[in-house]
Parts: C-alpha cells; structure tokens; sequence
C-alpha cells in the first residue's frame, strides 16, 4: 500500500490556500518605499559606470606602469567591499529604527 492512500491530503491543501489567501490579503507593498529603492539603485548602477571608465586613464597617470590586472584587483576589490558593507549597514540600520517611511 502507498504511504498517501493512508493520508488525507484534501483537508491540507484546503488549509494552505486558506492561509495563504489571508496572507495575501493582509500584506501590502509599499510603493513609494519600493520606487525609490529602485531610483537610487539606478543613480549607482549609473554613477559606477561613469566612474569605472574614467577611473582606468587616470590610474595611468598616477603609475604609468600599472598593468590592466591591477586594474581588475582594484576593481574587485571595490565590489567585494561592497558586497560585505552592505548587509552589515542594511542590519545596522534595522536595528537603529531610524528610517521609518509611512
């Protein structure tokens, strides 16, 4: 005998999309909140690329021997700092409660 013919699966599923139907309901998105998030990610997706690009001609001047690999680690580095600073500061700044957006 297969284990599911012993168990009632209807009164399950029924529950779930109750429940989740309620969630649903209840939860509402902020967007104003969400939209501004997304402005400002995009000024920064737009400020970083018009800082990369100039970024290589004066790394030049300042060491007219520094090599295209030198470049990569800096920029690297700068997205690896990036990626652990973030989730640090995000969590800092649930935890301040200083940013409230009604």
């Amino acid at each position: 005998m297969h284990p599911s013919a012993e168990f009632d699966t209807g009164s399950l599923k029924s529950y779930t999309v109750s429940n989740s139907q309620t969630n649903l309901d209840v939860r509402k998105s902020n967007w104003t909140s969400l939209w501004f998030a997304n402005l400002i990610q995009f000024f920064c997706g737009l400020q970083g690329s018009l800082y990369f690009t100039s970024m290589w001609p004066y790394l030049l001047k300042l060491d007219p021997s520094a090599q295209l690999p030198f470049f990569g680690i800096i920029l690297a580095s700068f997205s690896i700092g990036q990626a652990i600073g973030s989730p640090i500061f995000g969590t800092w700044t649930q935890k301040q409660n200083l940013l409230k957006f009604q």
